[in-house]
C-alpha cells in the first residue's frame, strides 16, 4: 500500500478502508473493475483495531465478536487462514450489584432465573411484546411497517416504561437493546431499536447469547486481521493518509479530491458513517433528504476498556468475570484472549456512561473503573498491570461507536436516504445493512450491495 499519489482514473472509487469499503473494493476487483480505496487514517480496519497486551498478545479495542449466521466473516477468516475460537469458554457465576450490595448469580441462572418470579414474568411478557413488534418491521423498509409513525415517535425508554411493572425488566431490556447502539434508551426511537433486532433474527435472548449467539467467537490475533488481509490483497489500490475533502459528479462520472490524491471514476462508494460523510463537500449538492438524514444520525458514544492482570484470578473463585451494576449501569466481562496466561477484564461504557466518564481526568477514570472491579472481584482487582481505554468518539475518523443513533421521527421522515444512491454516489457501512446491522458482518454485506447497485444486478456472492 502506498501513501501518496497524484491522480488516478479507475472504474470505482471507494471512500474508507473499513470492512465495508474493503468489501466493496474486493467485489469490484472480482467483477473485473479497477478500483482505488481512499483511507483517511494511516491504517485499515475502521472500527476494528488491535492493541498489544504486555506479553505481546493481541486484544481488540474495537469490534471483536462473530457468531452463527455471520457467513461472510467466517468465510473470510477461513480464506485468509485465520483461526476462530470461543469468546467465552470459561463458565462460572456472575455478579450483580443492586442497592449497594453485590449478589452472586449461579452460572445456570444467568439470563434465565436471575430475577424474582414477578420480575421474570414481567421480563417475559415485555420481551414477547417487543418481539411481536419486531416481526412487523422489514429492516430494508422500516418506514413501511404497520404503525411506523407511532413506533418512530416513541422512544424505546417510553415504550418500555409503559409496558413493564418492574424496574428489573425495564433495565434489562433497555440495556440489552440500547447498548448495541452505543447510546441510552431515551436517545432512540422504538422503531430504531426494532430495526436492529429485525436485522439479526428478531429474538432478544438470542441477541445476547454467547454460545450459539452473536458473541460466540473471536478471531485469533484480532478481527482487524480480516481488514489487513483484504487490504494486502488489494495492494497499491489502497491509499492511506488520504482524507476525502470533495466529491464532484456529472453525467459522465465522479472526481474525488483528497489533499494529495485525485481520483476520477465512474462511480464512488462512500463507506464511512453518515456523520463523517456529511463533512465531505459535494458538487452538486446532495438531496435535501440525504442532508437532513445525515444531520440527524450521529454515531453513538462508546468507550471500550481492557483492564489487564497477571492472571485471571476471578476464575479461582468460580466466577465468570461478568459483573452488572444496577446502580451505575457498569458492566464488565472476562475478555481474555486465548493463548495468554494474563487475565483481561473488558468494560463497555455506552451513551451517558461514556459521556460522564469522559469528563473525568485520567487518574479519576482509572480510579472509577478499578473501584467498580474491586467491589465486584475483590482486592486483587485494584492491581492491574495495564489499563487500555479507547473512546471511539474521540477518534478523528470515527467520532462515535459502532452504530448510528436515530431519534424519534428520523426513520419515517428521512430513513429512505440511508442506502439510496445520489446519482453516481453510493453508500455503504454497517449502519446501512439490512442484515446484521451494526456488526462487522453487516459492514461486509453492505459493500457487496453497493457494488451490485453500480453494476445494476444482484449480489453474486452467496452470503
Amino acid at each position: 500500500m502506498e501513501d501518496i499519489v497524484n491522480s488516478r482514473v479507475v472504474d470505482v472509487a471507494v471512500v474508507g478502508a473499513g470492512l465495508a469499503g474493503l468489501s466493496a473494493a474486493r467485489e469490484a476487483r472480482r467483477r473485473g473493475l479497477s478500483v482505488t480505496v481512499l483511507e483517511a487514517r494511516d491504517r485499515v480496519g475502521g472500527k476494528t483495531l488491535a492493541a498489544l497486551l504486555p506479553d505481546g498478545s493481541v486484544i481488540e479495542v474495537g469490534g471483536q465478536y462473530i457468531g452463527p449466521g455471520q457467513t461472510m466473516m467466517y468465510r473470510l477468516a477461513e480464506e485468509f487462514g485465520l483461526e476462530t475460537y470461543r469468546a467465552h469458554p470459561h463458565t462460572g457465576d456472575a455478579l450483580a450489584e443492586s442497592g449497594g450490595q453485590v449478589f452472586r448469580i449461579p452460572a445456570e441462572a444467568v439470563g434465565v432465573t436471575s430475577f424474582s418470579e414477578e420480575e421474570q414474568r414481567d421480563l417475559e411478557q415485555v420481551v414477547a411484546k417487543f418481539e411481536n413488534l419486531v416481526a412487523l418491521v422489514d429492516p430494508g423498509k422500516p418506514w413501511d411497517a404497520i404503525n411506523a409513525d407511532e413506533l418512530d415517535r416513541t422512544t424505546l425508554d417510553e415504550w418500555v416504561n409503559a409496558n413493564t411493572t418492574t424496574s428489573a425488566a425495564h433495565g434489562f431490556l433497555c440495556m440489552a437493546i440500547a447498548t448495541n447502539y452505543s447510546c441510552d434508551a431515551w436517545d432512540i426511537s422504538l422503531l430504531h431499536s426494532l430495526i436492529m433486532l429485525a436485522s439479526e433474527g428478531g429474538s432478544v435472548m438470542e441477541m445476547i447469547k454467547y454460545d450459539d449467539g452473536p458473541q460466540q467467537d473471536r478471531i485469533l490475533g484480532g478481527s482487524q486481521l480480516v481488514a489487513e488481509r483484504m487490504a494486502a490483497e488489494l495492494g497499491d489500490d489502497v491509499v492511506l493518509n488520504a482524507p476525502v475533502r470533495r466529491i464532484e459528479q456529472d453525467a459522465e462520472g465522479v472526481v474525488v479530491y483528497c489533499d494529495d490524491v485525485t481520483v476520477s471514476a465512474g462511480h464512488v462508494v462512500v463507506a464511512v458513517p453518515p456523520a463523517l460523510a456529511s463533512r465531505i463537500r459535494y458538487t452538486p449538492d446532495l438531496s435535501v433528504g440525504r442532508e437532513l438524514f445525515t444531520q440527524r444520525v450521529a454515531n453513538g458514544h462508546m468507550t471500550k476498556l481492557a483492564v489487564v492482570y497477571p492472571r485471571p484470578f476471578w476464575r479461582d473463585d468460580g466466577l465468570s468475570g461478568l459483573y452488572m451494576s444496577e446502580t451505575s449501569g457498569f458492566t464488565a466481562f472476562d475478555n481474555t484472549p486465548t493463548g495468554t496466561d494474563l487475565g483481561v477484564v473488558g468494560v463497555f461504557l455506552p451513551g451517558r456512561d461514556a459521556a460522564d466518564y469522559g469528563y473525568l481526568s485520567t487518574e479519576q477514570r482509572r480510579a472509577t473503573i478499578l473501584g467498580h472491579l474491586t467491589t465486584a472481584l475483590g482486592a486483587a482487582a485494584a492491581e492491574p498491570i495495564d489499563f487500555i481505554e479507547l473512546d471511539w468518539a474521540a477518534q478523528t475518523w470515527s467520532r462515535g461507536g459502532h452504530n448510528i443513533v436515530a431519534g424519534p421521527g428520523t426513520w419515517t421522515k428521512f430513513g429512505r436516504h440511508i442506502r439510496q444512491p445520489e446519482g453516481r454516489i453510493h453508500w455503504a457501512g454497517s449502519e446501512s445493512s439490512t442484515e446484521w446491522l451494526g456488526y462487522m458482518e453487516g459492514a461486509l454485506r453492505s459493500g457487496i450491495r453497493a457494488l451490485a447497485e453500480i453494476t445494476s444486478d444482484h449480489p453474486s456472492t452467496n452470503l
